[in-house]
């Protein structure tokens, strides 16, 4: 049975013993034949644990200290680097995509998406994006939304 403690949002009773980057591992989802060893290769998530708000009493506090990096002019380009092809900006849309169908889905008390203005509103931050405003770079949207430093490769 899953449920939702002050040690994330995952496990059974024994889950807040582990350390944060253990707990995915210990919460079943990682691919594993044998209980806390990991399985070599890639294996499609079911939706449901598509992604992780690990913990949600720290997302404000996480996004506003992502948000003063990737306001920060200085230190932007360090906090944000993409190719500039297009396969690199079809990666970043559709990494976009998965979270604006998902995040509000999944998480309707943090997230809501607006079809008719193409936003999507931090409830946490009362914060609302516009989509068309980061067409040249998706993945910082994700960036702004999400705890989650992210990579695309």
């Amino acid at each position: 049975m899953m449920y939702c403690s002050s040690a994330g949002l995952l496990g059974g009773p024994d889950f807040g013993k582990y350390p944060l980057a253990a707990r995915w591992l210990e919460a079943g989802i990682s691919g594993q034949d044998t209980p806390g060893m990991l399985r070599a290769g890639l294996k499609r998530l079911g939706d449901s644990k598509f992604f992780l708000v690990e913990e949600p009493f720290r997302l404000q506090e996480e996004l506003t200290m992502k948000k003063k990096a990737l306001d920060d002019p200085e230190r932007f380009p360090t906090v944000f680097v993409a190719e500039s092809d297009d396969k690199c900006l079809q990666a970043q849309q559709e990494c976009l995509k998965l979270f604006l169908d998902y995040l509000p889905r999944r998480y309707p008390d943090l997230y809501s998406f607006d079809k008719e203005q193409n936003s999507i509103h931090v409830k946490c931050m009362d914060t609302t994006f516009h989509i068309s405003d980061y067409s040249e770079r998706p993945l910082e949207l994700c960036e702004r939304i999400v705890q989650e430093d992210l990579v695309l490769m």
